[in-house]
């Protein structure tokens, strides 16, 4: 059990003159294929970078402040009680920052399907999510150093054709 009110924080994050804090509540809380982590996020922070799941679907709800949810293609602010699902794949993605004068504290809560691949829209990014003895293992690559699928696997690239009848 836990409380979205009075966490213990695991995390505090300080990078870039940004100060986030996080608590995994849906591990606390004895979440197996449904997790939700807390966040609280000083003026100019951010979650995450933009990004989107191609196996996981989240949802945000705001406690306090203000958020700003961007998108693609768009922005708004979200107060306390708002709700918001971010889908899989292109039509989820999303940010949560900060663009407030006055901290907030979000609720992201997430399907915990693994392995998932998300991406980072901004920098290119591909972010590989695997579970490894119940620790998350993340590796990203850059999108531009993509190589064809076979590459060093054989000394060409295969053949296709009709199968013979």
């Amino acid at each position: 059990m836990t409380n979205v009110f009075e966490p213990e924080w695991q995390a505090e994050i300080v990078a870039d003159g940004m100060v986030l804090r996080a608590l995994r509540v849906g591990a606390q809380a004895g979440g197996q294929r449904l997790g939700a982590t807390l966040y609280e996020m000083e003026p100019g922070a951010s979650v995450s970078p933009l990004h989107l799941h191609h196996a996981n679907e989240e949802m945000l709800l705001v406690l306090s402040g203000e958020a700003t949810v961007r998108r693609p293609d768009s922005e708004w602010t979200a107060g306390p009680g708002e709700l918001i699902a971010f889908p899989v794949g292109a039509p989820g993605a999303h940010q949560i920052v900060n663009r407030s004068d006055a901290p907030v504290r979000v609720l992201m809560i997430s399907t915990m399907t693994t392995p998932d691949v998300a991406e980072h829209l901004d920098s290119g990014k591909i972010l590989t999510i695997t579970s490894e003895e119940d620790q998350p293992g993340l590796h990203a690559y850059r999108k531009s150093d993509e190589v064809p699928p076979f590459e060093g696997e054989m000394s060409g690239p295969p053949e296709v054709r009709e199968p013979r009848q």
